[in-house]
């Protein structure tokens, strides 16, 4: 009404959910644009401007602010917006290129992004921090391609999941966060093989990947 919306309700620890907006609902379109938000036990304040798309039939969210809620502040200001996910780059073609991409870019962005996220995590604030992979790694960043998990990214994937306090979030977060991650450790990387060529038994020359391809 006038503009303003307003949620009341009871909740024991802070948990992860999305604020959906409809642009048609009487219509069912299914036209929708959503914010991730962290609900808390406490008052939460968000100020949101919505306004039409450039794609033409959807609206966009903009200028969003938190008033107050210090977890949404931290995903937004120092996790979700720019100033930790600016480590991560995005290229189009990376499913024809990833082997080098990863090699010799995306390698060097994930060190960077976790020496970062280390020096600012808080675990007074952990839903803030958890909420963060959650959303990472439902998002299909291709850093985080599981063929490409390396033992050092294990390593500090094991670090993270130490250092989350379960007594501090809700259950349902914390197990899908145990989930992502875990799932991300136990994966096991497909042997990769060098591609050779040998004669066969009737003495022509037969490749691995020929006879792979058949």
């Amino acid at each position: 009404m006038n503009g303003k919306f307003e949620f009341n309700g009871y909740i024991e620890k802070p948990e992860f959910a999305e604020i959906q907006f409809e642009y048609d609902i009487l219509n069912n379109s299914g036209n929708q644009f959503y914010i991730p938000i962290i609900i808390e036990p406490l008052n939460t304040k968000l100020s949101l401007e919505i306004t039409e798309s450039t794609a033409g039939t959807f609206k966009e969210i903009n200028e969003l602010k938190f008033l107050s809620g210090v977890n949404n502040k931290i995903f937004y200001e120092e996790l979700y917006k720019p100033k930790l996910i600016k480590h991560f780059s995005y290229l189009n073609n990376y499913q024809k290129v990833r082997d080098s991409i990863q090699k010799y870019k995306y390698s060097l962005e994930k060190v960077e992004f976790f020496r970062k996220f280390d020096s600012i995590y808080d675990n007074k604030n952990a839903i803030a921090y958890v909420s963060l992979w959650n959303y990472l790694l439902s998002s299909s960043i291709p850093h985080f391609d599981r063929d490409y998990i390396n033992d050092n990214d294990k390593k500090f994937l094991k670090k993270i999941a130490r250092k989350v306090d379960s007594s501090a979030i809700s259950l349902k977060d914390y197990k899908e966060f145990q989930a992502k991650i875990n799932g991300l450790i136990n994966y096991k990387t497909p042997l990769k093989f060098t591609d050779f060529t040998l004669q066969n038994k009737n003495g022509k020359n037969s490749s691995l990947s020929e006879i792979i391809k058949k």
